[in-house]
């Protein structure tokens, strides 16, 4: 369980330190599916992906820190948690298009 936590932990880290690059230092350019060139508000969607990379990231802390108060093997932790996460992940994958121009 341990090995869980820690790893569960660390992607939380990781994935707060990306949406925090990506936020204050506008670096769109590590948006995946994003041209740069092609960008209408660069503010705008640094805020929006690194918003949601932090919630996400919030998110995972929190899941880690159940599965240290909780069983690790909680099927409905990690059921919803996956959810979560997949319907975050979709809402700013189809966010991002409104702050670029159509191809």
């Amino acid at each position: 369980m341990a090995v869980v936590v820690a790893i569960t932990g660390l992607t939380a880290v990781s994935i707060g330190v990306f949406g925090v690059v990506i936020w204050r230092y506008q670096r769109v350019g590590l948006i995946s599916g994003v041209d740069p060139d092609a960008v209408t508000d660069r503010a705008e969607l640094a805020r929006f992906v690194g918003g949601n990379l932090l919630l996400i990231a919030g998110l995972t802390l929190l899941v880690a820190v159940l599965a240290v108060v909780r069983s690790a093997g909680d099927a409905a932790l990690w059921v919803g948690y996956t959810i979560c996460i997949t319907l975050l992940s979709v809402w700013t994958a189809y966010g991002t298009q409104s702050y670029t121009e159509p191809l």
